[in-house]
């Protein structure tokens, strides 16, 4: 990757398309097909070429509150591996942990965690298009689901918050990029159905706009911790952080691999 300190890479944006989302509304299905033909999705990529600033040097910089992300440098006693598939996995208990003291929360709750390992079609792959993993209303039903599994009553300011980091660093290509909150309108961001086989669920995919703001840690290390909102209830904080793995050098072939695991974070 390039030492500069600012990069000009393709943000996969969702193009806008009035008429036919007042028809229906934009989904992406991930439920396998039984005769062909079928559309996996109906929205369309708009790819605009964006500046990702390199903040390496900067990191205190932003804060989760303010910008909806920060970096965090903490070595994790126990390693991320890709065998990580339960929450009850020692790693996502640790980073239970960490995040409970980072925050200052009450209680913090792992539900979910996934690895990616770019070009090895066994696993996941880098996501190359800006979204944020939940919506406000998808996020709500996370948190009562839990509430109502501990018999507990929703508690007044709660978090779903995401933690990023390498399984293997440095990160030399497909960099993750973060888009300042303060650079995002909410009307930039589009509820979108994700279909799977057992359930639907409700992400948010970004609408192009000029002022967004994006940054990324250049070779970002496993050390490196990446802090993402995915939403609070707090409504003079920040709220999500719209993310997207980038290619500046799409003809690289690095291999990237990463850990990413979503907590409940009840104040």
């Amino acid at each position: 990757m390039a030492s500069s300190p600012t990069i000009q890479a393709k943000v996969a944006y969702m193009k806008p398309d009035d008429e036919l989302f007042r028809r229906e509304k934009p989904y992406v299905s991930l439920v396998p097909f039984v005769s062909h033909g079928g559309k996996f999705t109906n929205t369309t990529i708009d790819e605009h070429m964006m500046k990702i600033e390199n903040i390496r040097g900067r990191e205190t910089d932003f804060s989760l509150d303010k910008n909806g992300f920060t970096y965090v440098s903490y070595n994790s006693k126990e390693k991320p591996t890709h065998d990580i598939l339960s929450p009850s996995h020692p790693y996502m208990q640790e980073m239970a942990n960490f995040l409970k003291a980072f925050l200052g929360a009450n209680e913090v709750t792992v539900y979910d965690g996934s690895t990616r390992k770019v070009g090895d079609p066994k696993f996941l792959q880098a996501s190359l298009y800006a979204h944020v993993d939940h919506t406000v209303a998808n996020c709500r039903w996370r948190v009562k689901q839990l509430m109502q599994a501990c018999g507990k009553k929703m508690p007044k300011h709660w978090a779903i918050t995401n933690i990023w980091a390498p399984i293997k660093g440095p990160i030399m290509g497909s960099p993750l990029a973060v888009c300042d909150y303060q650079s995002l309108d909410r009307n930039d961001l589009v509820a979108v159905d994700s279909v799977f086989p057992h359930k639907v669920m409700e992400v948010y995919y970004v609408k192009h706009n000029p002022i967004h703001q994006w940054y990324y840690l250049q070779d970002q290390n496993v050390n490196e911790v990446l802090i993402m909102k995915t939403c609070d209830s707090n409504g003079e904080k920040s709220s999500c952080c719209a993310h997207s793995a980038v290619m500046p050098d799409p003809g690289a072939n690095v291999v990237r691999e990463s850990i990413e695991a979503r907590f409940i974070v009840e104040y």
